[in-house]
């Protein structure tokens, strides 16, 4: 798109945005939130509605079209919502920690399971001491 004379690029008539996923289809709604609130940001950015977007799965070489709804959005805000929450509370205390894990079935599909250790850190808190004084010199 050529700049406007003001030597501003003129808002787009329409977006999509496409996620590019590695593995394959999971059965957790975290992609399609995800790919949401990329949406949300494009809608507030351009002042525009986008309807809908795509996940690309590399595994299975298939798109996958994501209509926004209404429970899509929901769902998307309300995880936004909980993130802000959690935020302002740790941003609100003298020594902030980030909170534990909390291990979820959706967890073992996530490209992070291997880094975040949910079920390791969300163990009683016995055997998070028992832990640790395997690591104390």
């Amino acid at each position: 798109m050529p700049p406007s004379l003001s030597g501003q690029r003129p808002a787009p008539r329409s977006l999509r945005p496409v996620e590019y996923k590695k593995g394959k289809r999971r059965r957790f709604d975290n992609d399609d939130a995800q790919l949401c609130a990329q949406a949300l940001c494009l809608e507030e950015m351009f002042g525009i509605v986008v309807d809908s977007g795509a996940v690309f799965h590399a595994a299975s070489k298939r798109r996958r079209d994501v209509e926004f709804t209404k429970e899509l959005r929901q769902l998307t805000e309300n995880a936004i919502a909980e993130l802000h929450t959690m935020l302002n509370s740790q941003l609100s205390t003298i020594n902030p920690q980030l909170p534990q894990a909390v291990f979820k079935p959706a967890c073992e599909e996530c490209s992070l399971f291997a880094i975040c250790l949910p079920k390791m850190t969300s163990a009683p808190t016995s055997l998070q001491r028992a832990a640790r004084r395997l690591f104390e010199i």
